[in-house]
């Protein structure tokens, strides 16, 4: 967890201080949100549903990146030149190993080689 986010979790008061109250209290909320039934515990499916929503906040917050990362035009989406501007440009250059604009057999082939051999996988070339 970097510390933004350490502290906007946790740092209630906004002092720029996290205390053991605002941590307990923040562990409290999280229960009690987790705790569907209201029974004071938590089951099979509530713990399952409080994974899964971590989950999705975690894939969310990756989504965000990706957008902040490759968002060219800065208008919070990605158009699918945008898209595949970023993957496809980059994967074109690395084949590319002469910068001549074509990606040959040869080209292919010595960059699949090298990742075996950075792998180490054993394979041989065929």
């Amino acid at each position: 967890m970097d510390r933004a986010t350490l502290f906007e979790r946790f740092d209630t008061d906004g002092d720029g201080r996290i205390t053991r109250a605002e941590i307990d209290a923040a562990h409290a909320a999280r229960f009690a949100a987790a705790d569907a039934d209201g029974d004071g515990l938590l089951n099979a499916e509530e713990l399952q549903a409080m994974a899964d929503a971590r989950r999705e906040a975690r894939r969310a917050e990756q989504f965000e990146r990706m957008i902040d990362r490759m968002d060219a035009n800065e208008d919070g989406k990605l158009s699918a030149e945008e898209l595949a501007a970023r993957g496809e440009t980059r994967m074109f250059d690395r084949l590319d190993a002469n910068d001549d604009g074509v990606i040959t057999q040869a080209e292919a082939d010595a960059m699949r080689k090298m990742g075996r051999d950075h792998r180490g996988d054993g394979r041989r070339d065929r």
